[in-house]
């Protein structure tokens, strides 16, 4: 079932990059990621509450809702910076550029997740990385 949830990020994440880069086409960019934040802020609440999952809000532990923070705060990020990219360059470009972070991601999870690094994901990643800096 995983793989089927990865495909659908896959689209949206698609349909996402084209939409962000015809939304700052006559809009600045700040304001297009903040315009954006409230809509993913609005979808996530109602799905939460709709799917009942904040009934366990209240299970939180501090750990996690650390993390949880600071995800919140790299997303920001990500969405500021994607922007900013996107309303000076090309979509194609940023995605090249852009890839490299499953790079960094692969080599995080191994150094701080303990993640498996096998001969295939160390082929993928480098694979990657040249693709994306070609």
């Amino acid at each position: 079932m995983w793989f089927v949830f990865i495909l659908v990020s896959a689209l949206f994440s698609a349909l996402c990059m084209v939409a962000m880069k015809l939304g700052v086409t006559t809009t600045d960019p700040v304001l297009a990621s903040a315009i954006n934040t409230i809509v993913v802020l609005v979808i996530s609440w109602v799905a939460a509450i709709a799917m009942g999952a904040c009934d366990g809000i209240a299970n939180i532990d501090m750990r996690t809702l650390i993390f949880l923070v600071l995800a919140g705060t790299a997303t920001g990020g990500v969405s500021m910076a994607n922007y900013c990219a996107l309303g000076i360059g090309d979509v194609d470009t940023y995605l090249a550029v852009v890839r490299c972070s499953m790079v960094l991601t692969v080599i995080l999870s191994f150094l701080l997740l303990g993640d498996p690094f096998t001969l295939a994901s160390g082929l993928g990643t480098v694979f990657i990385l040249a693709g994306s800096v070609a």
